[in-house]
């Protein structure tokens, strides 16, 4: 007979299994413990059945052996007979104890043998399975690995930050034409507004392989990264750069518009990438601006939408005509973006005279007009005049005005008062303006006449 402690070694589907081996329906849903129960039970049932079946045969041999005995002896010994079947009949019931409890432990041999064996052939089955499982999630799909695939050549992508080769058409009739690579790596800054900076740069392939290499193992996490550095007492040559701001940027892009907090500052650019461990690898650094003070004379026009039109007053507030190489490479890159060439023209440099043939039969004249420009602030709710003339202002309450400056002495008053009249500020401005005409200048060249 199996017992509990024997069948609970075993899993779930080895017991169904032998449930079904021994006739046991109704039993894959039922709980382990349930089903243990269900299998000891028919245990027991079928060696009942088997013991039965043996001491039935065996009192059937038994009462044969008993009746040929009873045939051959004599009527007059019936009583030493009776107690000698009664010897026989205890002899025998022995024989029969001893022999049924022989069966029932070969019976429980074999059936324990049977139950390691399917249990046996169970865990092979499952261990097969299991490897089969693990084997198909270790491979991924073609899908998957398609889809893993794109996503790294997408994050190349992102990191490569260097000029892209791409096709330009010069005109409706030519074919396209592949843009040339930037000779070397720059970086420049622009001076929009006080609220607004313009970054353009050009990056090499080779610059982004030099980083690869000097990162090694931190180039995996390493990110492209634009920094504005501000410059602590620009005028020494130890000036302190601080980082102001760190702008994550992506391929495919060649320039960026930074927001600025409106303080006049020195700032400068620097174009790298950032390792997890906190290392920038610079690959360049851009030219030094100073920002205007937000409400100055340099915010009048505002944000600027044009910057082709507007080119030559944003290369002087990024420094663009000072000397030095640094400069030079800062108009160049702004004469790209524009698509013209700013500042003087080439024969101004040569001489006065030098354009002479190209000016014949022109007049050439030249006129300067100045305006006064008058800035301020006050509550927003303030009444405020000019000269007795009410100003308007803006749901801030500042107030931009142009008047006009003629050569002469000016005396003008500004008042604010509060809408309720208790409290009133006035600010006289005196201005005067000379103004002097020099005497024309004319080179003394020979027309050929």
């Amino acid at each position: 007979m199996v017992t509990s402690k024997e069948l609970k070694v075993q899993t779930k589907a080895d017991l169904v299994q032998m449930a079904k081996e021994w006739g046991v329906t109704g039993v894959s849903r039922l709980p382990k413990d349930e089903l243990i129960k269900r299998l000891v039970k028919a245990s027991r049932g079928r060696n009942s059945a088997s013991a039965r079946q043996q001491t039935k045969a065996t009192n059937s041999r038994r009462g044969v052996k008993q009746s040929g005995t009873a045939k051959g002896t004599a009527t007059a010994q019936r009583g030493s007979s009776k107690s000698s079947m009664k010897g026989t009949s205890s002899r025998g019931s022995k024989g029969q104890a001893s022999s049924t409890a022989s069966a029932r432990q070969r019976r429980r041999a074999s059936a324990v043998k049977a139950t390691g064996t399917a249990s046996a052939a169970t865990a092979r089955r499952s261990s097969s399975r299991k490897e089969a499982s693990t084997a198909t999630k270790s491979a991924p799909s073609p899908r998957v690995r398609k889809k893993i695939r794109q996503l790294q050549l997408q994050r190349e992508t992102g990191k490569d930050i260097s000029v892209p080769k791409r096709k330009v058409k010069t005109s409706s009739y030519a074919p396209p034409q592949w843009e040339p690579e930037p000779k070397k790596d720059r970086i420049a800054l622009f001076v929009r507004d006080p609220y607004w900076l313009h970054a353009t740069w050009d990056i090499t392939p080779a610059a982004v392989q030099r980083a690869k290499a000097a990162l090694a193992e931190q180039w995996h996490g390493a990110k492209p990264v634009l920094r504005i550095l501000r410059i602590e007492n620009a005028t020494s040559a130890s000036g302190a750069e601080i980082v102001e701001q760190e702008i994550d940027i992506h391929g495919g892009v060649r320039d960026w518009y930074i927001n600025w907090s409106g303080q006049s500052a020195s700032l400068k650019a620097a174009i790298g990438y950032l390792a997890p461990n906190g290392r920038f690898h610079v690959i360049c650094s851009s030219n030094m601006i100073r920002t205007p003070q937000a409400g100055s004379a340099d915010d009048i026009d505002g944000h600027w939408a044009d910057m082709g039109a507007k080119a030559e007053r944003i290369l002087t507030l990024s420094g663009g005509y000072d000397r030095g190489s640094e400069t030079r490479e800062l108009k160049e890159m702004l004469e790209e973006r524009v698509k013209r060439t700013l500042g003087a023209p080439t024969l101004a440099a040569i001489g006065a005279g030098a354009d002479n043939p190209f000016r014949k039969n022109k007049e050439f004249f030249f006129e300067l007009e100045v305006e006064l420009l008058m800035l301020g602030a006050t509550v927003p709710d303030a009444y405020v005049t000019l000269d007795g003339e009410p100003i308007a202002l803006k749901e801030d309450g500042t107030f931009v005005m142009r008047l006009p400056f003629p050569d002469r002495r000016q005396v003008l008053p500004v008042s604010s008062c509060s809408r309720d009249g208790s409290q009133q500020r006035t600010v006289v401005i005196a201005v005067e303006k000379n103004t002097k005409v020099m005497e024309p200048l004319e080179a003394d060249v020979d027309n050929g006449e």
